[in-house]
């Protein structure tokens, strides 16, 4: 077990982005020749010519415009000042317009930059249309995706030996970061269990539980759950654009390596309606009501203020469910209470509406 392993586990805080996030940038830091080399093959991907750049600042949660970019790289070649934002995605996928924002931030509130460029890195598979991330960049950004396994392999490559980057190639190994687009063996006798799997997560969405959340919440839902690579997770939702006053998601996060499959529920308001204010009371009352094992803040509360999706949840460990006799009436079961309570609080606050 790598020692990232071992002091992730020690957290409590459980978020795998930002931990890994933190470990890149100090090894980044320390390492001047290894940032610039990393650098270089941004460069190469991208099909620039390769800077020697003098120094390189490597920071973490710069606030841009008022957001908070992942990895910051400050790079320096004499007068020159070049600049790369690095938005890491590892157990989700990009929120709502992300990097189109980013991309638009780049272009208008770096102007003295010489070099802009928006990194999009992914452990899983995630395709972006580059004209789409970048129309409103006015040209003045370069995008690029990649994947952390890319990221394994050159520091395994640049630092064959040296004992912290090893530490760090060791946990992206424990994390499932250093798969390629390869089939292994392990991969062949996984899939034999796939079908099954999904037939009980399917046991468990449909039925009373997709009759229920019809009931309550009176949405158009999915015709079937829906699995998202972006989001790790399978879940019975309703479609999710712009359109949408409310976005409700009810199924399963799959997990990964060093994280547990959990049973979750997820709220999301959309802040471009003009209802969007009138529901931050009552989701604030689910997340002070029901006990220990509540609700919780997904976001900032004080995004409404700033034009943000606001969105709440509730998640179950699945071990904890599959301990029971029967599981299968478990894991139904808490999906149904969960949407009681929205049902308790949807009474409590009837002028609001749910149901557009």
């Amino acid at each position: 077990m790598s020692i990232f392993q071992t002091l992730f586990e020690k957290k409590q805080d459980k978020s795998l982005e930002n931990y890994f996030t933190e470990i890149v940038a100090h090894l980044l830091q320390n390492d001047r020749d290894l940032l610039f080399a990393w650098v270089r093959e941004i460069e190469n991907r991208l099909k620039l010519e390769n800077t020697e750049y003098t120094s390189g600042q490597v920071l973490t949660q710069q606030c841009i415009a008022g957001k908070y970019a992942d990895l910051w790289i400050d790079l320096r070649a004499n007068s020159r000042w070049d600049v790369i934002q690095i938005e890491s995605k590892i157990n989700s996928g990009e929120h709502h317009d992300q990097l189109k924002s980013y991309a638009a931030n780049l272009a208008t509130d770096f102007s003295n930059a010489g070099r802009r460029i928006l990194v999009y890195i992914t452990r899983f598979y995630d395709p972006k249309d580059p004209e789409e991330i970048l129309a409103q960049a006015q040209g003045q950004v370069q995008f690029i995706q990649m994947r952390w396994h890319e990221f394994y392999y050159f520091l395994k490559k640049e630092r064959p030996v040296d004992t912290l980057a090893q530490q760090v190639v060791l946990w992206m190994e424990e994390c499932g970061m250093a798969h390629s687009n390869q089939f292994t063996v392990s991969n062949l006798s996984t899939m034999k269990d796939l079908l099954n799997l999904y037939s009980l997560m399917d046991a468990s969405l449909n039925g009373d539980v997709r009759a229920r959340l019809g009931e309550v919440l009176g949405l158009k839902l999915s015709p079937a759950p829906v699995l998202s690579h972006e989001y790790n997770c399978y879940t019975l939702c309703n479609k999710y654009d712009d359109n949408i006053l409310l976005y409700c998601a009810v199924g399963f996060s799959l997990g990964s390596s060093i994280q547990e499959p959990f049973v979750e529920i997820d709220l999301q308001i959309n802040p471009t309606r003009k209802e969007y204010g009138k529901f931050q009371p009552a989701l604030e009352s689910l997340v002070n009501q029901y006990g220990w094992e509540k609700w919780q803040w997904y976001d900032d509360q004080n995004a409404i203020e700033e034009g943000e999706w606001i969105s709440i949840g509730m998640k179950k460990r699945l071990s904890d469910l599959v301990l029971e006799e029967s599981n299968l009436n478990a894991i139904i079961q808490w999906f149904l209470n969960r949407l009681a309570e929205i049902e308790v609080v949807k009474k409590a606050y009837s002028k609001i509406p749910w149901e557009k």
